[in-house]
């Protein structure tokens, strides 16, 4: 008997020094098909699997309340449109990586909307809220994709440069769309590279950022639209700083960009045409003053906001009355 309880007792010290392993969690998730009844899965992952696997145009999956600490991959599948959100009055807080992978087919019609969750990367050493990955061989071409209603939050002391929205560089996407979402303590808002289509800012919050709120290149149209943005390097940049500037228009409209920095200008442009009205903004500059963008005609208000570098590089531009 004594002998037994030595043992047990050396187990139970044995057992103090077992790893600890985290496992990942999900709340439930529910899945409705072209307003069918819904069908209850296990986790998020398992209801965003089981699009692939059951015929239909449009699915819906909501999120049980809780927290979503495993990662989420989704697959944009042929024909079938895709929204994420929480079930009716359930809050959803994320705190990983929801993974979008367009099969590498820019043109194809499927939506994917992520509406009304809460990315909280605070605590973690994640980079991204949401991302569209290189996928290394080829193009990723995630496509139609707006993100609507949803706030994302980091944790700058962390080390790491958390970014609600990023399109890795060379993996390509065509058309985005973030609205009505709000983003502090994180890196930056969007960092969108080799983008078609359009980029569609509207109705965001950034504060708080160690870096800035868009930054973006490629051949879309990027639009920001009723936006505040205040951040401590630029606001919204378009184009790279070598190579070919992009070659979409910026439209930037009734919107607030302020930047603490004293070298970068709260709007950074290297682009073909602009547009910027009602936007008060402090300040703006070019990328590379020796080729220089082709502006629209701007309100006499928004051109006295301007640097002098600016009224140097473009002598003539006309005021509007």
């Amino acid at each position: 008997m004594r002998h037994k309880i030595i043992y047990l007792a050396l187990m139970v010290i044995g057992l103090c020094f077992l790893p600890v392993v985290a496992f990942a969690d999900s709340p439930e998730a529910t899945l409705s098909i072209d307003g069918g009844p819904p069908v209850t899965y296990p986790s998020v992952q398992a209801a965003v699997d089981a699009v692939t696997a059951n015929p239909g145009t449009d699915f819906v999956i909501e999120i049980a309340a809780g927290t979503l600490t495993d990662e989420i991959n989704i697959e944009q599948q042929a024909n079938k449109n895709v929204v994420i959100r929480p079930q009716p009055g359930a809050t959803v807080t994320v705190k990983n990586t929801i993974n979008i992978d367009g099969r590498g087919d820019i043109n194809s019609p499927e939506t994917l909307l992520i509406q009304g969750l809460h990315f909280d990367l605070t605590g973690t050493t994640v980079e991204n809220s949401i991302l569209i990955p290189n996928p290394g061989v080829g193009f990723n071409y995630a496509h139609n994709v707006t993100i609507n209603g949803c706030t994302f939050k980091g944790e700058p002391s962390g080390g790491v440069a958390q970014v609600a929205v990023r399109v890795a560089t060379g993996a390509g996407a065509r058309n985005i769309a973030i609205m009505n979402s709000n983003a502090n303590d994180l890196h930056s808002l969007g960092q969108l590279n080799a983008i078609s289509g359009y980029v569609f800012v509207q109705n965001c919050i950034v504060s708080e950022v160690t870096e800035g709120g868009i930054n973006y290149y490629g051949t879309a149209d990027l639009i920001v639209d009723s936006c505040k943005f205040d951040v401590q390097s630029y606001a919204v940049r378009s184009g790279q700083s070598a190579g070919a500037p992009s070659t979409g228009t910026v439209t930037i409209n009734n919107s607030v960009l302020n930047t603490n920095s004293a070298t970068d200008g709260a709007v950074v442009l290297r682009v073909q045409e602009i547009l910027i009205s009602f936007t008060p903004i402090s300040p703006i500059r070019l990328l590379r003053p020796d080729r220089p963008c082709r502006p629209s005609v701007l309100p006499v208000s928004i051109l006295t906001s301007w640097s002098r570098t600016w009224w140097e590089i473009f002598p003539t531009l006309q005021r509007t009355p």
